[in-house]
């Protein structure tokens, strides 16, 4: 969020690129994620064993290394599935 703070202030420097606001934005979204994610399996004392699975991570190295690092920096460990976007599926139905 702090990266898109400094556009709001408009100023002489020039635009980011696209591909760096695309960064921006896939960086916030994983961060919310993985600290949601870290705020269950904490309590749980499962922290060190988080499974992210879905479509997004499914063939996404980038998404899936700021996920694994992001976690590792909350004291976690993200794991993922070598069938991924099949599993997302599965935590829409455990609710129905």
């Amino acid at each position: 969020a702090v990266n898109f703070g400094a556009l709001a202030h408009g100023g002489e420097a020039p635009l980011p690129a696209k591909r760096h606001l695309a960064a921006a934005v896939l960086q916030l979204v994983v961060q919310a994620s993985v600290l949601q994610a870290m705020a269950h399996a904490t309590p749980r004392g499962a922290a060190d064993r988080v499974l992210f699975v879905g479509g997004f991570l499914s063939d996404n190295q980038l998404a899936r290394r700021l996920v694994a690092n992001t976690a590792r920096k909350l004291g976690g460990r993200a794991l993922f599935s070598r069938h991924a976007d099949f599993l997302g599926g599965l935590g829409s139905l455990a609710e129905t």
